[in-house]
Formats: structure tokens, C-alpha cells, sequence
């Protein structure tokens, strides 16, 4: 039985609401593309491509607007840290450009490029020029977002160059604030920019950010820049992202700005906004620009989203809210290193993985209290933890580290994040199921989803156990498999070390044991009874709220809670839990004909006892997690499947049930 495995962890994550209906799934037709228009020298039309079906989801969104991540690196020092990736690992110039022109193939019609700050490269002038010689092929818009304060003498020859849309941050017109958020001077270098800016003929929109005790006593003011000059002021909601200390008290909605202006603002009014709809933009009288609000938070635009970015280090993020990252750089590099025997045969690829990655964007992103809970780098934070991989699997979806932000290097070319969509070598093939991506597809690849925190080790251990060794013999030492190896000695038969010679129970003394890292793996399997159960959770509409959410933070806590719980089971430091949801479809099997999910625990810690409690309790509370929140549809769901998969560090040393099942045939 084909089996189709999907990782579910829909965060979608774009600053986007939601229609209050949710529209039918399906791919809309997509028109053939028009035939190429004869053009002159003296008149060079720009080609107008359709978008391609790889660039539109199973909602009908179909996505035109591409956001490129230049660098890591900022001009300035702000409170959420700078990170930096080698740059080895980060796309050079020439791949840039090659993808940016496999996107406007595909029907992209607008770039903008950010960082990190993206006028501290060098070759960015070169850049906007390649960019600008994509728009025979379809681009019209190529923009910058920047922090203005490197801008002002490059403006000139970035105008000259192509640049049409420039796109400020500017949170504060107070020289002391911008001085304590930034950690540098250079205000004024940032105004200058700005009217650099309009008097050079660019669409020009200053982007603030509200914060509730800090700026919110400067927002007229902010807005007043658009009286006197052609732009548009934004206001944006506070997101949660890790690094910021997001906080909900903090942030202002739009809707407490809007309300202010129309006191101060009379005759303040809506306008008309074009699809797809990024924010809400007004109107006022004798304002030269106008002042716009993108409620990321309050009243997101999900339904209509067209965006789609891609990291400094070469990863697709279809959701800005969301941490699932599909690695394009090292397909690019294959052709390099002479693994892809033509261009056009990684070209092919390339687009397969993006079409897959687009077809999987979720409908809209999680809600304020659980996004603010799951980890979430920004553009800006390019850093991965990384694991080791096989080489036959050579792409990969960037997981998230949970709390430190210091860059890992790349210990080898082909080592990646635990999490990944795979490569798996013809025929086994496992396309998109029917009812999830709207039409299937037959591609060689499985899609992954990552955890909320990828393991931090370079490599991990396998090994085996005296008491899974015991489980494969008889009383008389006799394997019932395989008479040949009745002969070997078998291990000592384990004492149970929670009792005493007498049998009284006792909690084990590990004062004398070192201290080590410590890993281990759970799972369990709950199947489901009812055929709308998978449907639900992957669709997002469990009245309770997001159930791959909330079962993940059941089993955090309830790895935390193991010595409160098992009797005998020592307190442990925990250092990582990570919670991982394996969504299957049932072929009418055992297995169960509605399908179900595979739950993973994960956890870590350098300690003197091992983790197979907290694991096994992790794995078990997420599961129940996950009947809890659907038993109003599917009160038959099965729970089971429980054991520890994987064990790693230890005075008894490593274990891994593939591993053992690998050994004995």
C-alpha cells in the first residue's frame, strides 16, 4: 500500500487575515501563456506571462510577488541581534539572479530585495541592473526595503540601475530613541534618503512600527510626513517573532491608530485598495501621500496572499508566519558540482520543489496566542541548526532553533536540518494526495514540515539494548527466528535497578554518574475512525483552535512533568523538547481507512538519568492532546503504538529501533 506522508505543521505564516469564509480548494485553470509579441528597438513592451501552476496554491492564490533576502548583515545593532551565517552557505550574486529568473519564468512579476540591509553588498547596484534585464521577461517592479541610513549615495545609481519602489523603516523621528533601539546615530541620514528618494521619481512608502510606551505618542507625527511629501506612511502591527520579546500588551492595533487620526484627521477616508490586498491605505484632505495601516495581527490579508521569500541562504518561506523553509541553494549547486547533468534538468527540479512547497502553503496563519508561542525567524534571522544527513538527500527544510540565535557552520556541504523533503529514488514515488492539493501530483519526492526546534548535535548515535535483546530470545536462549544463532551467548539478564534486594522499591542513587548529553526519541499513533478528522486538522478548523498547536505545547509540558508524575523518576534539567506530527491517509488497510497521525517527542538534556519517561510522556499527552481537540468528530480515534524509537548518551549506551531492526533482518 502506497502510503502518503504529510507533516502537518500549518502555520502558515504570512501577515495576512482570513475571509470569514473559507473559499473551495482547488486550483483555478490557469490561462496558456501568450505567444511572444514581435518588439522593436524603439519599443519594448515587457512580456506579460501568465502564472505558472507551480506558483499557485490549491486556494487560487497565485503568487507574483517575490521577496529576496540579499544578506544577514545590518548596518546598524538592534536589540534583536545580528546574526551570521557563513558565507559559504549564503547565495552568491550569480544564483541570485538565476533564481530570480526561474521566478519571473514562472509568472513573478515583482522583486523586492531586503536583508539584513541590502545596501551594505557591494554588487548591489549590479544587482538591480541584472533585475532590471528580467523585464523583457515579464518583471515590472523591482524594490528595496532598507534602513535609509547607507541609502542616500548610492540612490542616484540605484534609480539609474532600475529601481522603482523603495520602501523606509523609520520607528521613531526622535533622535535618542532611534539612537537606543539602533544602537547607532543616523537619523537624519535616514530623512535624507527619504526626500533623496521622492526627488529621484521613486514610490516611496516609510514604514513604522507602533509599540505601545515607546512610539505611540509619534504616530501624528509620523503621519504627517505624508503632507508634505508624495508617500505613503504604513503603520504596521508589533509581529511575534523570536528575538523581538514580543509581547501582546505591546502592540497597537490599527484600529486604536485609525480611530485617533479621524479626531486629529478629519475627513480621513478609505480607499479603494487593489488586489491582492497588502494594506489598507486612506486618504487625507490636503495630504500630498496618503497614510496606510497593515494589520498583520487584527485584520490579516491571508486570502490574498501573492507573496513568497526567499532567505540569504537559499531557502523558500511561502509564509512569512510560517518556519517551513525549502532548501533551493544546494539544487543550484548540484548542476555545479556536475550531480545534474544539464541546466535544464535542474531547472525542472527546481521548480518541482517550489511547486510543491507553494501547493502546501496553508490558507492563513496561526492566531496571535499561538503564534507568539512557536519559534519563527524573521527575514532577517538566516541561522540554522544544523544535522547530519545522508548525501542522497540533498534538499531540506530549515528548522528553527528555539532560543539561541548564534550561527552553527555547515560542519560539511550536505549537512542540513533534521526535518526535510527528501529525495527518494524512482519509483517510489509519493505525490500530494487528491483531496489535500487539489489534483495529484507525481513527483519524486515526500514532503516534511519541520519541528519548532531541530536538534542541536552535528551527528547522533545509534545503537541497541540488553532488554531489546532479551525481547528477541526465548527462556532457553534459543532465537525463534534463527536457529543458527542458538549458539551465540547471550547477554546478562538485567537487574532491575528500582529494587532492592529484598524487592522494596527505591528510587535508583546516580550521584556517582557523569554527567553526558542525553536524547530520546518517542512516538505513538493515533488512528482515526471518522473520514473527516484529517481534513479537519490540516484544514484548521477545529473549534478548539489549532490542534497540531496546542498538542505540541500539551507534550512540552508534560515532558517537564515527569518526576511529579512516575514515581520513581528523577528530576531532570529537560533542554530541548521537540513535539513532530507525521499526517498519513488510509488506504482502507489495517492501518485504518481514514488515516491518522504519527506523533514524535524528542528530548534532550546533559544530565546522570536518561529521558524515556519524558519522551514516552510527551509523546502520549500530545496524542491525547490531539483526541481531545477532535472527539467531537471522531470519539472512536485509537491511540497507540507507544514506545521509545531512539536513544542516545548514557552508561548503557546507544539505541535505535531501526537500527535494531536493521540487525536482525
Amino acid at each position: 500500500m502506497l502510503r502518503r506522508s504529510v507533516r502537518a505543521l500549518c502555520k502558515g505564516r504570512s501577515p495576512l487575515g482570513v475571509p470569514s469564509s473559507m473559499p473551495r480548494r482547488g486550483l483555478a485553470s490557469v490561462e496558456p501563456k501568450p505567444a511572444l509579441a514581435g518588439r522593436t528597438s524603439a519599443n519594448k513592451k515587457a512580456i506579460q506571462p501568465t502564472v505558472s501552476d507551480s506558483l499557485m496554491d490549491t486556494f487560487g492564490r497565485r503568487h507574483t510577488y517575490l521577496r529576496i533576502s540579499l544578506t544577514e548583515r545590518c548596518n546598524l545593532r538592534c536589540k534583536h541581534g545580528v546574526p551570521l551565517t557563513p558565507d559559504a552557505n549564503l547565495l552568491t550574486t550569480d544564483e541570485i539572479i538565476k533564481l530570480s529568473s526561474l521566478f519571473v519564468s514562472q509568472g513573478v512579476n515583482k522583486i523586492r530585495l531586503t536583508g539584513g540591509e541590502p545596501t551594505i553588498r557591494k554588487d548591489i547596484i549590479h544587482i538591480v541592473e541584472q533585475l532590471n534585464s528580467l523585464r523583457d521577461k515579464g518583471l515590472k517592479k523591482i524594490c528595496m526595503t532598507s534602513n535609509g541610513v547607507s541609502l542616500d549615495r548610492k540612490l542616484e545609481k540605484l534609480a539609474a540601475a532600475g529601481l522603482t519602489h523603495l520602501n523606509l523603516s523609520l520607528d521613531t523621528l526622535v533622535p535618542a530613541k532611534f539612537e537606543f533601539i539602533t544602537r547607532r546615530k543616523g537619523i537624519d541620514k535616514v530623512l535624507s534618503s527619504l526626500h533623496r528618494a521622492v526627488d529621484l521619481g521613486l514610490t516611496v512608502k516609510l514604514n513604522c512600527v507602533p509599540v505601545k510606551g515607546f512610539n505611540e505618542d509619534e504616530l501624528v507625527d509620523m503621519a504627517r510626513l505624508a503632507e508634505k511629501l508624495p508617500i505613503d506612511v504604513r503603520f504596521i502591527e508589533f509581529m511575534p517573532f523570536d528575538g523581538n520579546q514580543w509581547n501582546e500588551a505591546k502592540m497597537v492595533p490599527s484600529s486604536a491608530i485609525l480611530d485617533n487620526f479621524r479626531t486629529i484627521f478629519p475627513g480621513i477616508s478609505a480607499e479603494v485598495t487593489e488586489k491582492p490586498r497588502t494594506s489598507d491605505s486612506y486618504s487625507v484632505p490636503g495630504f500630498r501621500g496618503r497614510i496606510g495601516f497593515i494589520s498583520s495581527m487584527t485584520d490579516a490579508f491571508c486570502g490574498t496572499c501573492n507573496r513568497i521569500r526567499l532567505t540569504a541562504d537559499g531557502h523558500l518561506k511561502v509564509c512569512l508566519f510560517g518556519n517551513s523553509e525549502v532548501d533551493l541553494k544546494t539544487v543550484l549547486r548540484e548542476e555545479s558540482r556536475g550531480e545534474v547533468v544539464t541546466a535544464e534538468e535542474a531547472e525542472e527540479k527546481l521548480v518541482e520543489i517550489i511547486s510543491m512547497a507553494v501547493k502546501r502553503k496553508a490558507y492563513k496563519h496561526a492566531g496571535i496566542d499561538i503564534l507568539h508561542k512557536q519559534p519563527n525567524r524573521p527575514m532577517v534571522l538566516i541561522v540554522r541548526v544544523l544535522t547530519s544527513c545522508a548525501r542522497t538527500e540533498p534538499w531540506a527544510v530549515g528548522g528553527l532553533p528555539s532560543s539561541s540565535i548564534a550561527p552553527i557552520a555547515d560542519p560539511e556541504p550536505h549537512t542540513r536540518s533534521s526535518t526535510r523533503i527528501a529525495a527518494v529514488a524512482p519509483p517510489q514515488i509519493t505525490p500530494f494526495s487528491r483531496a489535500w492539493a487539489g489534483r495529484p501530483l507525481t513527483l519524486p519526492y515526500t514532503l516534511s514540515f519541520p519541528p519548532s526546534t531541530p536538534i542541536p548535535q552535528p551527528t547522533l548515535r545509534l545503537f541497541s539494548t540488553a532488554q531489546s535483546l532479551l525481547n528477541k530470545h526465548d527462556n532457553d536462549g534459543n532465537d525463534s527466528r534463527d536457529d543458527n544463532t542458538s549458539q551465540r551467548p547471550l547477554p546478562p539478564r538485567p537487574a532491575l535497578g528500582q529494587l532492592t534486594h529484598r524487592g522494596s522499591a527505591h528510587m535508583v542513587c546516580v550521584t556517582r554518574k557523569r554527567d553526558s548529553e542525553r536524547l530520546t526519541e518517542a512516538k505513538c499513533r493515533m488512528t482515526f475512525r471518522s473520514p473527516a478528522t484529517l481534513a479537519l486538522i490540516l484544514e484548521q478548523r477545529s473549534r478548539k483552535g489549532d490542534v497540531v498547536g496546542v498538542a505540541r505545547v500539551a507534550g512540552i509540558l508534560a515532558a517537564k512533568k515527569a518526576a511529579e508524575l512516575i514515581p520513581l523518576c528523577h528530576p531532570i534539567s529537560v533542554t530541548s523538547v521537540e513535539v513532530d506530527f507525521d499526517f498519513w491517509e488510509g488506504r482502507g488497510g489495517p492501518e485504518g481507512p481514514f488515516g491518522g497521525v504519527d506523533v514524535t517527542a524528542t528530548v534532550q538534556s546533559f544530565g546522570k538519568s536518561g529521558l524515556e519517561m519524558e519522551a514516552l510522556l510527551a509523546a502520549s499527552m500530545a496524542g491525547l492532546t490531539v483526541y481531545d481537540m477532535c472527539k467531537a468528530v471522531d470519539r472512536g480515534m485509537e491511540m497507540g503504538r507507544v514506545r521509545v524509537t531512539k536513544k542516545v548518551g548514557g552508561r548503557g549506551g546507544d539505541w535505535s529501533e531501526e537500527g535494531e531492526e536493521g540487525a536482525t533482518g
